[in-house]
């Protein structure tokens, strides 16, 4: 990211690519879905399509490797998402062959270069030289001490002052000839008539 921070986030390749596919995307497709797909359909598709550059970009400028492949990965699911909206849209004949086939090839080759650049991410980990990444703020009531979790199950298996301790409830064995009929009438509560 060293390099590609003096370059800026405008020579980031999948970045631009992104960008280009959703502004396809709403202006080849999203925009002339039918008037009744506006709120629904065109709206999910715009959010999806938009999503894809724009976690790219916050990933990016967060400048942590392991946040960087967080907000790709977010990336990625909203390529997923969109994907399933265009396909929808064809499915439904909103859209003609060739508009699915040239979506289709673009969302193949930007999930290719996503996957790339979170492989990269992924490969570059600097951990320990990240600014933050030796801090640990300890949050009061979510550690885990060995110690008393040890002792906790010692106590529940202790026996207790009456005797021991009665094992927990074996699960109900069905013979082979039990019907389904009869596991819902066993298992069925029965009201009581009082009168």
């Amino acid at each position: 990211m060293e390099k590609q921070a003096a370059k800026g986030l405008t020579s980031l390749t999948v970045w631009k690519k992104a960008i280009d596919f959703a502004v396809w995307v709403v202006q080849e497709i999203a925009n002339h879905l039918p008037p009744d797909e506006r709120f629904s359909l065109a709206s999910q598709l715009r959010h999806s399509v938009q999503s894809i550059p724009a976690n790219i970009a916050e990933g990016y400028g967060r400048f942590y490797y392991q946040e960087g492949v967080r907000f790709c990965y977010t990336a990625r699911g909203s390529l997923e998402e969109t994907r399933s909206h265009i396909l929808l849209a064809y499915r439904l004949q909103y859209i003609n062959g060739e508009q699915y086939a040239k979506a289709e090839q673009s969302l193949i080759e930007l999930s290719r270069l996503l996957n790339g650049f979170i492989a990269y991410l992924k490969d570059k980990k600097p951990g320990a030289n990240e600014p933050g990444a030796g801090f640990h703020e300890p949050v009061p009531g979510y550690e885990i001490q060995p110690d008393l979790a040890v002792e906790g199950l010692r106590r529940m298996t202790q026996p207790t002052l009456t005797g021991r301790k009665s094992p927990p409830p074996a699960p109900r064995q069905l013979s082979a000839r039990a019907s389904f009929p009869a596991l819902i009438a066993s298992s069925t509560p029965r009201l009581i008539d009082f009168s």
